[in-house]
């Protein structure tokens, strides 16, 4: 498998589709685990999005009333942040419950909603979450967050933690899993998957307008077991990224349905 990827990424760097790409395999049942070009690095974008739920749910294990709060959707007080795959945003003017602009935030990937999030959680909590799970953590403005890169390893630490209920308590791993498994983000993982497969998923835009950064994260349910992968990847056409993604994707469903 680790072979099969690596020569499909070799191949598309000499194509010109990637400048870089990294993935972290890890099947749950064996614990074995694989991993492709480990020291690249990249801007997570909203990826970053995961590490914000967790700290709103592990805020809401000593404040259970956070979940229930209502925020007011004001579009004068957030920043537009362009975004090519957006599927569903906020009304303004409208009110929502953190655990509705939760589901905004990760089923549809909102700017907006995460914006609002952003000023109810604590930096605090945010920053000892990467500590505790044994990350770099950012330094606590947003400006920073903005500039902060993570390997795929890295990043699929926060997965296996939701996957295992390792750190948030298990009914808060479970709505974070079922959040995911709401992404309506289907041209990546999804896309060299059979429909009928169970994912929880989450995907990122980061980069420029002349290099862009398409990244995927997602734990993969079959045969009564789960494998987590996370796919990094650069270049100068998002579309195609997503291609890249789901022919990674592709390779590793396979091969994993044949060792089954």
């Amino acid at each position: 498998m680790k072979q099969d990827i690596t020569a499909l990424i070799d191949n598309e760097k000499q194509a010109g589709i990637l400048n870089a790409a990294s993935v972290y395999i890890k099947e749950f049942s064996t614990d074995n685990w694989t991993s492709i070009n480990p020291g690249e690095s990249f801007l997570p974008g909203s990826l970053f999005k995961l590490p914000v739920l967790m700290t709103i749910l592990k805020m809401s294990e000593t404040d259970p009333s956070l979940m229930s709060r209502k925020i007011t959707y004001q579009p004068q007080g957030v920043v537009d942040i362009k975004q090519t795959y957006v599927t569903k945003s906020l009304k303004p003017g409208q009110s929502y419950t953190v655990k509705e602009l939760l589901t905004y935030m990760i089923a549809y990937s909102d700017n907006s909603a995460t914006q609002l999030l952003n000023r109810q959680i604590n930096p605090e909590v945010l920053i000892r979450i990467f500590s505790d799970l044994g990350l770099n953590p950012p330094k606590p403005n947003a400006a920073d967050y903005m500039a902060y890169t993570i390997t795929t390893r890295d990043y699929s630490i926060f997965m296996a933690a939701l996957y295992n209920a390792a750190y948030l308590t298990i009914p808060n791993s479970e709505f974070a899993t079922s959040l995911m498994a709401q992404c309506n983000f289907k041209d990546g993982l999804l896309k060299g998957l059979p429909a009928d497969v169970k994912v929880a998923h989450k995907f990122g835009e980061a980069g420029t307008a002349q290099i862009h950064e398409l990244h995927e994260t997602g734990i993969v349910y079959f045969n009564n077991s789960a494998y987590l992968i996370t796919v990094m990847t650069k270049g100068p056409d998002l579309k195609k990224l997503a291609e890249t993604i789901s022919e990674i994707s592709k390779i590793t469903y396979a091969r994993m349905k044949q060792n089954a």
